[in-house]
């Protein structure tokens, strides 16, 4: 089967050569190597419906394999694609050509928590979770924390700049790297350590690593941020009547001066699953359901949950509840971080999109997607966080090849409409594979141009993680968004 790599045409990928696999087996001594088709299928898919199966799985256990593995395949001609949990939901991880699939997970270790310095030096498969949890006995905790903090991995996040409900108040993953260990796509490595944020040029290597989904570098060792536990916190739930009243909430907090360390919301149908699932007395005919929280100080958490319950009633809330305890508190994000799970388990397929709009016109933006889906006659799903204008839009299908055409045209009237009213086609889940064809309508073909140079300059010939961000000549076939396939 020849090779669908541009750059590489004349490789055959489906038979790599023994002797080249016998190499790579010596080179990650105390790792894994994967080469046969039940093992390779175990790491040809991610959060999407999407799969592509790898020539050979390579999992190393330090950065110096990393870059030995690199190196050689890159003497070979074979693409490499750097992979941590798999949770992503753009196809970030596909070996859409492919080549090596290097699985970070083995590289789990935390290597210092430093208390004084708040400070954490991580390599890339660690878990999001499992850091949080080495850290609270510090009264420490690391902010970002994506729904799929559980299983996602910093190095993952990293690749993604993931943000989750957090961000809001503190930011996300980029203001927290505070040095890389990188290997290039030449099998170079540099490391910025702990203070290269603070140093030129070492702070722009780290911003151009930070979100460049693995097409720029593998990220073997992360120094990263911590913060202190907040002391008190506390969380609203607002049950809305109608779906504009979440932007009106959003718009009055704000204006109030009022910045919560989270501000989520739910709308009916998403409301209704959750609801299903953990049986929580939700009200299944509201519009949507905002969930707040507020941390910091005892008595600056009572004054603002108490000012946001106001707003709250004064927008027109059916019902406003406080949580107190711990239970309570926890079960109510729990259900949120289990949305995703709770929709895609609703339907055949779920098409998941992430997207932005201004908090300013985050009401039109709900009606308008609420009004696309009727046009499309398709069952439409959003959640996500309301605080910045973040949302989580799925389509919910059977298996049926109208609701695909559909899907597939409201998809595009999704990403346009995003655009008019002057959002982003990518909020946290990146680009990825899905849509590569979308990113020129935001930022222009010069800014395509421009972010391509980029890419050219640290990865020529695309040999680490092709086919991702960026439309390609000739690869209409490859880079098609297969979910609905």
């Amino acid at each position: 089967m020849a090779s669908r790599y541009p750059a590489f045409a004349d490789r055959s990928f489906m038979m790599l050569n023994p002797s080249f696999t016998q190499k790579i087996r010596g080179i990650v001594s105390g790792g894994k190597v994967f080469s046969e088709p039940g093992e390779l299928s175990c790491y040809s898919y991610d959060a999407t419906r999407m799969s592509f199966l790898p020539d050979l799985v390579v999992e190393p256990v330090s950065a110096g394999q990393v870059a030995d593995v690199v190196r050689a395949a890159r003497q070979e001609r074979i693409p490499v694609v750097p992979r941590g949990a798999a949770t992503c939901a753009t196809g970030g991880p596909l070996p859409v050509s492919g080549g090596i699939v290097l699985s970070l997970t083995l590289m789990n270790r935390i290597l210092e928590i430093n208390p004084d310095s708040r400070s954490a030096v991580v390599e890339p498969g660690v878990v999001n979770g499992d850091l949080q949890a080495a850290v609270e006995p510090y009264a420490l905790y690391f902010p970002p924390d994506p729904s799929s903090f559980r299983v996602s991995t910093i190095g993952g996040n990293i690749a993604e700049c993931a943000g989750g409900p957090r961000c809001l108040k503190y930011g996300v993953t980029k203001d927290f790297v505070q040095g890389l260990e990188v290997v290039f796509p030449d099998g170079c490595m540099v490391d910025t350590g702990p203070h290269g944020f603070l140093r030129w040029p070492e702070s722009a290597l780290i911003g151009l690593m930070v979100g460049s989904e693995g097409t720029l570098g593998i990220v073997t060792k992360a120094y990263l941020k911590l913060l202190p536990m907040p002391t008190t916190t506390r969380s609203v739930v607002a049950t809305m009547p109608t779906i504009g009243q979440v932007g009106e909430v959003v718009y009055e907090i704000f204006s109030a001066g009022l910045v919560p360390a989270k501000l989520e919301f739910m709308d009916g149908v998403a409301m209704r699953l959750v609801d299903d699932v953990y049986k929580m007395d939700l009200d299944r005919e509201a519009a949507a359901l905002l969930l707040i929280e507020t941390d910091g100080d005892p008595q600056g958490v009572e004054e603002e949950s108490a000012q946001i319950e106001a707003i709250c009633r004064k927008v027109g809330a059916s019902r406003v509840q406080i949580a107190r305890s711990v239970h309570e508190t926890g079960l109510l994000w729990r259900a949120r971080s289990m949305l995703g799970p709770s929709v895609s388990r609703s339907a055949d397929i779920k098409v998941n999109e992430d997207i932005v709009v201004p908090r300013g016109r985050l009401a039109e933006a709900l009606q308008l997607i609420e009004e696309l889906g009727q046009r499309h006659h398709l069952r439409v799903v959003s959640y996500g966080h309301a605080g910045d204008g973040n949302l989580h839009t799925s389509f919910l299908l059977d298996n049926d090849a109208e609701q695909k055409r559909q899907a597939e045209a409201a998809i595009s009237e999704l990403f346009r409409l995003v655009l008019r009213l002057g959002g982003s086609v990518s909020g946290e889940h990146g680009i990825g594979l899905t849509k590569v064809k979308y990113l020129a309508w935001e930022t222009g073909e010069s800014g395509v141009t421009a972010m391509r140079k980029v890419r050219d300059a640290l990865n020529p010939g695309m040999s680490m993680n092709p086919y991702k961000i960026f439309m390609e000549p000739g690869a209409d076939a490859i880079q098609r968004d297969q979910r609905l396939m």
